[in-house]
């Protein structure tokens, strides 16, 4: 069976398997074309980088390893007489009930106990299982059936264990207590767990054990009322050490004293003395030559009047100072929804909000608007809050006593507010009753609250959710009683402007303006300084709004008229909500960017009686495509709106094509020609009138094309890049370069071509993707006597992606003598655009690269033939053999030199072939002796080769001139295309 692609320049057919015999042999013939082929890339201009290639045979075998290692693995490798695959592990769905540890996925997409049996990262499984589930928690759950495998060879291969009801969904949220409920398997408290242990609490239910769980905590951020906290206690949140007493600061005057307190008496004049006393617990001081004094009870104030009176009235002479020192400590009592109840010790300069940190706060469900503080029973004061947060209101902020019981009841009635105010929450109620006190408390609306459409979500009276409209904007609405659990939400304004024009498009600055009445189009857009650089001052367009009809026109004006006559009728008025865009001449395809969502909004507006006012324009014009049709519109202003007439477009004929629905009678389709010249003149039967779907198609000059240029370079008269006609021979464009210098090396001409490059270019992806099908498919088959497996997959996808990411030069064999010293058509070359002639200098030296002894470039010498300058390079090695010699020429052709000519396949006289059997050697000449793939490893061949090539881009071409016949493959030859079979 034969197979391959044919293009200029190349065609290659590649049949067999690489790990048969016949494979092998396959292989290595294309190979050796390649070889042979690659040498061909500017050798007669860089020899010695194509002998690089051919370096050292043994080495370029070798796997990109350090020598060492590669000759260790080579020699233990010629050793083995069999190629044992690296040993892998299926992956496979664990059923073990033991492996539910590892069987936690956390934030991960999956892990063993996932179907896929995919393992996460160490560090993500790490930093999710840290978080531990509370209530409200938003999860991903997956629970998967275990697969049983079969017991015996007749039963089932495999069976799907599913004799409960899985859940179909895979979010889940907990509810308000941390219970996760899975209909028909029960409910599982999670709440305090990490993703690890919840995974087990659900595996630890008997119905479960054997089933794979994937468990994983959502980062879900909550929005709107979902995303409401009650206000006031995150006050809790920051640390105690915030609001605890300071102990530095001087002692207030209403200080009462107790046990405990630490008096300091300073005593000056006749006698200096200091006293520190500490109050007894009968509440006395005793101050040495006085006596005991009682204070307990006395405030700061009085005590230092009392002492000073003592001291003046038994000490003569002598003045006194009192201070405190250390206070003592008192103990509270912090009783109800406190998130520490208890007794706690605390400075007896502490206030209630101290004493409330010092307890860790209330609780979510304790209430932060009546803080009790009771004393031998009786409640002495209550503290809101509320007025302190809100109002900076402290004077129910008491300072304790010892035995003080502060006690934090449940919450109150609440009410949540969300949306346009200025602090949205949920609210404890105390004195408000009207829905205008709520607002307050949540600090009033904001300036984008739309406060006729508030509404109130509440229980009614039968116990159903009902909502409710109230208008916050009129006094009623304010006074709206409010109950306990309604939900009051504010929306914000329409994003919608009123009274505004936009300027968008090619200006310097786009956005909206405000309207004012009498406004005209000079008014919005200002004068060109407003413009980009290269405006259309022709064509720009406005949308509008029509009132009442739910429509959208659009129209056009021309901008210059408006900006150099201001008072013109082109300035037209502009209402309020016009769209004015302006188009620019600097970007192809931008005006039909701009107006694609105008035209998209015209054809949403067609109905059955009403067609899409839309016309289409393409052909020879700047900006083909779709345009709105405006009332009046003719073909000069279609054409004005695409930009104008191109310089090839034919303003003699152009056709019209019109569409007419008619009900009952289908559509209705006519082509009119049309006299664009006499339409842009101003012709009423040229220029007709334009309907709704009409296509009008500017044709191009016949014959019409862009400037054609080919490219001389190297030894001709006079180099440069040069303008040529459609059919312009290469003969001509050399004629009139002046022809080639006297040192022009003709035979070593190089010729290249886009189109060639770009064939090539798509063979070397097709021959990457045949040799990747075939290397998957034989995978162990392609295990040659050195390669190792692993090593072999390597080598070859190396080979692949070198193959894929190849350029191509994209040079054509070309005989420039010929075409120089005859006029015949058949050997002259039909030129293309982007064509490129290169003309190197005479060359006398003969290159000899390959498997000789040493590489070399020797001077030409007539007459002597390839064994000569084989033997002047040191012979052959013993790495080849002397049917495997090549003849590459400098015009990149190739013949064999070996005794069997190699053209017998093609119908040539006997002379020729004797001629070819005789090919002498001549100046500019490369003779390669290729390595003999039979003896070395084919698949490092092949990577090393290619790997070594420089210039791929012209192996396949070289290829194309390769008329061989290598290990019993057949070569025929079609054209400038060779196509190599396997029998």
């Amino acid at each position: 069976m034969e197979q391959g692609t044919r293009a200029p320049g190349v065609a290659l057919t590649m049949i067999g398997r690489i790990g048969s015999p016949a494979g092998r042999r396959h292989w290595s013939g294309v190979l050796r074309a390649l070889l042979l082929a690659g040498t061909c890339l500017g050798m007669a201009s860089a020899p010695m980088a194509a002998s690089s290639l051919f370096t050292s045979s043994s080495s370029s075998a070798k796997s990109p390893k350090s020598a060492s290692s590669s000759s260790s693995d080579e020699d233990s490798s010629s050793t083995e007489t069999t190629a044992v695959p690296a040993t892998t592990t299926p992956t496979t769905t664990s059923t073990s009930t033991s492996t539910a540890p590892t069987a936690i996925s956390g934030t991960t997409t999956g892990t063993t106990a996932t179907a896929t049996g995919t393992t996460s990262s160490t560090t993500d499984t790490t930093a999710s299982t840290a978080k531990t589930l509370k209530a409200s928690d938003t999860l991903y759950l997956k629970i998967t059936a275990p697969v049983l495998e079969a017991t015996s060879v007749s039963a089932t291969p495999t069976t799907t264990a599913a004799t409960i009801p899985l859940p179909a969904k895979r979010i889940f949220v907990l509810d308000k207590s941390g219970v996760l409920d899975l209909p028909y398997l029960g409910r599982f408290p999670l709440a305090g767990l990490t993703e690890e242990e919840a995974i087990l609490r659900i595996k630890a239910e008997p119905i479960l054990e054997s089933y794979q769980v994937e468990l994983r905590l959502l980062p879900v951020t909550q929005t709107g009322a979902d995303a409401l906290k009650p206000f006031g206690y995150s006050l809790f949140e920051l640390p105690p050490t915030t609001f605890a007493p300071a102990d530095d600061i001087p002692v207030p005057e209403d200080y009462v004293l107790a046990a405990n307190d630490t008096v300091i008496i300073q005593l000056y004049g006749t006698l200096n003395e200091t006293y520190t006393l500490l109050v007894t617990r009968e509440g006395v001081i005793d101050i040495p030559d006085i006596g005991p004094v009682p204070v307990a009870g006395l405030t700061y104030a009085q005590l230092k009047q009392n002492l000073a009176q003592r001291v003046n009235k038994v000490m003569i002479g002598v003045k006194s100072h009192i201070t405190l020192g250390p206070l003592r400590s008192i103990q509270v009592f912090i009783m109800g929804d406190a998130l520490k109840p208890g007794s706690y010790t605390v400075s007896s300069l502490s206030t209630l909000t101290n004493a409330l940190f010092v307890g860790g706060g209330v609780t979510s469900n304790g209430s932060l608007r009546d803080i009790q503080v009771k004393r031998n029973g009786k409640v002495i004061t209550r503290l809101d809050l509320y007025e302190l947060l809100l109002a900076g209101d402290t004077s129910k902020d008491i300072r304790l006593k010892s035995g003080d019981v502060i006690f934090i009841p449940p919450i109150g009635r609440t009410l949540s507010v969300d949306g346009e105010v200025r602090r949205p929450a949920v609210y404890e109620l105390r004195k408000e009753k009207t829905l205008g006190e709520v607002v307050a408390l949540a600090g009033g609306l904001l300036p984008s609250a739309y406060p006729k459409g508030a509404q109130v979500d509440r229980v009614s009276e039968k116990e159903f959710r009902i909502i409710e409209d109230v208008d916050l904007s009129h006094p009623n609405g304010l006074q709206t009683p409010v109950r306990d659990g309604d939900a009051l939400s504010v929306p914000a304004l329409l994003a919608k402007k009123e009274k505004i024009v936009t300027l968008g498009g090619y200006v310097k600055r786009p956005g909206a303006r405000a309207w004012r009445p009498g406004m005209k189009l000079t008014d919005l857009v200002g004068g060109k300084n407003a413009l980009l650089p290269k405006p259309d001052l022709d064509y720009a367009v406005i949308r509008r709004h029509i009132e009442g009809a739910r429509q959208t026109a659009v129209f056009s004006v021309r901008l210059g008229d408006a900006l150099a006559a201001p008072a013109s009728a082109a300035n037209i008025e502009l209402l309020a909500d016009d769209e004015v865009i302006v188009f620019g001449h600097e970007v192809l395809g931008d005006r039909q960017n701009k107006l694609a969502p105008l035209v998209a909004e015209l054809e949403r507006q067609a109905s059955g009686t009403l067609p899409a006012l839309v016309v289409n324009v393409g052909g020879s014009v700047y900006e083909t495509g779709a345009y709105p049709l405006e009332s009046g519109m003719r073909i000069a202003d279609l054409l004005r709106a695409s930009g104008g007439l191109k310089e090839e477009a034919d303003t003699s004929v152009a056709e019209l094509t019109r569409y007419d629905a008619a009900p009952g009678k289908g559509l209705e389709i006519k082509h009119l020609t049309v006299d664009l010249g006499k339409a842009l003149a101003g012709d009423p039967e040229a220029n007709l009138m334009l309907k709704p779907r009409d296509y009008l198609i500017v044709k191009k000059i016949p014959e019409w094309t862009d400037q054609l240029t080919v490219e001389l370079t190297g030894e001709v008269r006079n180099p440069g890049v040069y303008p040529i006609k459609r059919g312009e021979k290469l003969s001509s464009v050399i004629k009139r370069a002046g022809g080639l210098t006297e040192v022009a090396f003709s035979e070593g001409a190089v010729f290249t071509r886009i189109e060639v490059a770009q064939k090539e270019e798509a063979q070397f992806r097709e021959l990457a993707d045949r040799i990747e099908t075939e290397l998957k498919a034989n995978i162990v088959e392609r295990v040659d006597e050195v390669a190792r497996p692993q090593e072999t997959s390597e080598i070859a996808n190396s080979i692949v992606e070198l193959l894929r990411n190849s350029k191509s030069s994209g040079r054509m064999t070309v005989d420039l003598n010929s075409i120089l010293a005859t006029s015949s058509p058949a050997s002259d070359v039909t030129l293309m655009s982007g064509d490129t002639l290169f003309i190197p200098q005479i060359k006398n030296e003969v290159t000899v690269v390959g498997e000789v002894r040493r590489f070399s470039t020797h001077m030409h010498v007539k007459g002597k033939s390839v064994d000569d300058y084989l033997a002047m390079s040191g012979g052959l090695t013993e790495k080849t053999k002397r049917d495997l010699v090549y003849v590459i020429r400098a015009d990149g052709t190739t013949y064999s030199d070996k005794e069997k000519s190699i053209f017998s396949f093609l119908d040539l006289s006997q002379e020729g072939v004797d001629q070819a059997k005789k090919s002498i050697v001549k100046p500019g000449d490369t003779i390669v002796a290729i390595l003999d793939v039979e003896k070395v490893s084919t698949l490092k061949v092949w990577r090393d080769v290619l790997g070594s090539l420089t210039g791929l881009g012209s192996l396949m071409s070289g290829v194309a001139n390769v008329y061989t016949a290598v290990n019993g493959q057949k070569v025929k030859s079609e054209g400038s295309n060779v196509i190599i079979t396997t029998p």
